[in-house]
């Protein structure tokens, strides 16, 4: 029996059986903690951004060496992406994810003990290894028990745990950072600062996922995959009597494939398993994968340098527009605050203004209504056209930002543009999910994230450099990156509701 004839007898006995299972209680847990998981992506990048202007005073940041704190996460995430995407197409999804988790929770720890600018930058190096490492892998995971009737919608609500974990964190930081008080150890240089606490907090969802993730079973499409059906089964019998209890009607099912107990010795030693992460990327740039893929990274890099070029760049719109007096000056005419080149300790103070957090917050909430459009039409309307929409529209709307002179203007753009990205990374995932076979999910995810965290690189610096001086220029890049993306997505293969590769 060829290849192609054996994936074909391996999706179409997974279908079966995920199918006969059911739906229920076993995947609402998985959902809350594989959200969990996802969530925790965005209290670690939200935290971060709090943590800059907080500890400025303590660890006497200048505004430059900001910048490459933000940067360092996005570059950990780049290399931390991909190896564990690679590595969970190895060896599994849950192990590798909860080490990952350990790893992200422990260095965000560390990351609270920084007295000074190179001990910060280090550790949120190690953050983002360790978060990027765990975002291909939730996916997948989560991906891989979903029921083709189910799948894009439940991927739909899975997302939606970014904003959730938005606001948490926004929420948090409102409580413990504002004009917190300190404890300092006169012997020593460290002091437990808000901030700090603050911090050491953000770690806790890490821990209590990795932790949740030792009472969940390993996915049955991966075990399929490596022909360990036995175990598969045991898998699938667990999910139907969790959604149907014990008294109903016992699950029987035949797995077709052959039961293979042994792993093979290639991937026993790190040499060899570095080879076949080698070739496993190599197989997305040949046939069949090769035009999908390209696609995607373009798609990818484009979404998040718009997204991150703007979106990141409004809480810094809203305080300009604070302190504009006159409401007839547009966002490429405001003033723009004079950057902190040198530290100076008599101009500095611990607190933190809470409007800040107050604005997150709303603009998190901003994504709400895109979650549920998403939610509710993702499996009835398909994902390309809910890509190529999304991304359109909003390169479209960013044109908007000469019409916004006032504050009020300034937060009904930002609540279009987060719908409309958002309809957008919802597709997104979904796709990127369902156009790659199992044993290269987790690799083609790890090489996007890495398009994507480029984007939100190049996206930040591109309107940070530019917006004061040339506006003009930045705005009509996210715009264009965003139709562009959108038309290229016209290349994706609709999947809705087909069965899982």
């Amino acid at each position: 029996m060829d290849a192609s004839m054996m994936e074909l007898e391996l999706t179409s006995d997974y279908e079966n059986a995920i199918s006969q299972v059911g739906y229920g209680l076993f995947h609402y847990w998985l959902l809350l903690i594989c959200g969990l998981g996802n969530a925790n992506e965005a209290i670690a990048i939200i935290c971060i951004s709090f943590l800059l202007p907080a500890a400025e005073c303590e660890l006497k940041l200048t505004t430059p060496q900001k910048g490459w704190l933000t940067i360092i996460m996005f570059v950990g995430m780049m290399f931390g992406g991909y190896f564990g995407g690679a590595i969970s197409d190895l060896y599994g999804r849950r192990n590798i994810l909860v080490w990952c988790l350990l790893f992200n929770g422990f260095f965000i720890i560390i990351m609270s003990l920084s007295t000074t600018y190179h001990f910060l930058l280090a550790a949120i190096l190690f953050v983002g290894i360790g978060l990027g490492s765990s975002v291909p892998i939730i996916w997948a995971y989560f991906t891989e028990f979903q029921p083709k009737a189910m799948r894009g919608t439940a991927l739909c609500y899975l997302s939606s745990f970014w904003m959730i974990g938005n606001i948490s964190v926004s929420i948090l930081g409102r409580i413990i950072i504002p004009d917190s008080s300190s404890i300092k150890d006169l012997h020593s240089r460290w002091s437990l600062q808000g901030w700090r606490l603050f911090v050491a907090l953000c770690s806790i969802p890490s821990f209590v996922v990795a932790f949740a993730l030792l009472f969940l079973p390993k996915s049955p499409k991966f075990l399929m995959m490596e022909k360990k059906n036995g175990q598969a089964l045991r898998v699938l019998k667990i999910i139907h009597s969790t959604n149907c209890g014990t008294k109903n009607k016992p699950f029987t099912l035949d797995l077709s494939n052959t039961e293979s107990s042994t792993e093979p010795e290639m991937k026993k030693s790190v040499y060899y398993a570095m080879i076949l992460m080698s070739r496993n990327t190599s197989r997305l740039l040949h046939f069949p994968f090769r035009n999908v893929f390209c696609a995607i990274v373009l798609i990818v890099f484009s979404l998040c340098f718009g997204y991150y070029g703007l979106w990141m760049w409004l809480p810094e719109i809203f305080k300009r527009m604070e302190h504009n007096l006159s409401n007839d000056v547009g966002i490429c005419d405001l003033p723009s605050p004079s950057p902190i080149t040198s530290f100076s300790k008599d101009d500095c103070t611990h607190s933190l203004d809470s409007e800040i957090f107050t604005e997150e917050i709303f603009v998190a909430l901003f994504n709400i209504p895109g979650h549920l459009i998403a939610i509710l039409f993702m499996d009835k309307v398909g994902r390309r056209l809910f890509l190529m929409t999304g991304m359109i529209f909003s390169g479209l709307s960013v044109f908007a930002v000469w019409l916004v002179t006032t504050k009020w203007s300034c937060l009904l753009l930002s609540s279009l543009f987060g719908m409309l990205t958002t309809l957008s990374h919802s597709a997104l995932g979904v796709l990127g999910m369902e156009v790659f076979p199992t044993d290269l999910r987790g690799t083609a995810c790890g090489v996007s994230q890495i398009a994507a965290r480029l984007g939100a690189i190049l996206g930040n610096l591109v309107f940070g450099q530019l917006v004061d001086s040339r506006c003009s220029v930045p705005v009509l890049m996210v715009a264009t990156f965003l139709v562009l993306g959108g038309l290229f997505s016209q290349v994706m293969p609709d999947l809705t509701r087909m069965p899982l590769l």
